[in-house]
């Protein structure tokens, strides 16, 4: 999904600039950084092998499928545990 936004979201903006409303525009600008180097991140290196790789910071937009689906999935969780057992709810 980041990777269609990454090459369509420029022209999405570019063809519907005058009717696209800003906080659309930016959303998308945001979901299209969302896990890259253009929002930083932080280097791990394995003690062992010594092996290196970098975790980007995530752009923590409610409407990011990368972002929003772990919070989804840990509210839907908590959520469920409120309910009444043996109610149809």
């Amino acid at each position: 999904m980041a990777g269609l936004l990454r090459q369509y979201a420029g022209e999405y903006v570019a063809q519907y600039r005058g009717q696209a409303v800003p906080q659309v525009q930016s959303t998308l600008a945001k979901l299209s950084l969302c896990r890259t180097a253009a929002l930083g991140g932080r280097r791990y290196q394995c003690e062992g092998c010594a092996s290196e790789y970098t975790v980007y910071n995530s752009c923590g937009d409610r409407h990011c499928p990368q972002c929003s689906g772990a919070k989804r999935s840990d509210w839907l969780e908590s959520t469920a545990a409120l309910l009444l057992p043996g109610l149809e709810h």
